[in-house]
């Protein structure tokens, strides 16, 4: 089964899975754009797609996870 993600930054985003495993991976999803993975993928790359939101935005800091609930809805498509 597969997901969708959209990245809102202005930036691409990067994750690595694995990094010094067998089976490494490199995900990239460009700015603005909207990405289909297998579940598991999806769900990493949500999760630091979140993570950098809620740290690269310091009023978010204060609620941290409800602005956490709010990008999850945000990326998840």
């Amino acid at each position: 089964m597969t997901k969708q993600i959209y990245n809102p930054l202005l930036d691409d985003f990067t994750v690595e899975y694995d990094k010094c495993g067998p089976n490494h991976k490199t995900i990239t999803i460009k700015a603005g754009d909207i990405m289909s993975l297998e579940d598991w993928e999806a769900d990493h790359l949500k999760k630091h797609l979140v993570d950098k939101l809620v740290n690269d935005n310091p009023p978010a800091n204060h609620n941290k996870e409800e602005n956490r609930l709010k990008f999850e809805k945000l990326v998840q498509v």
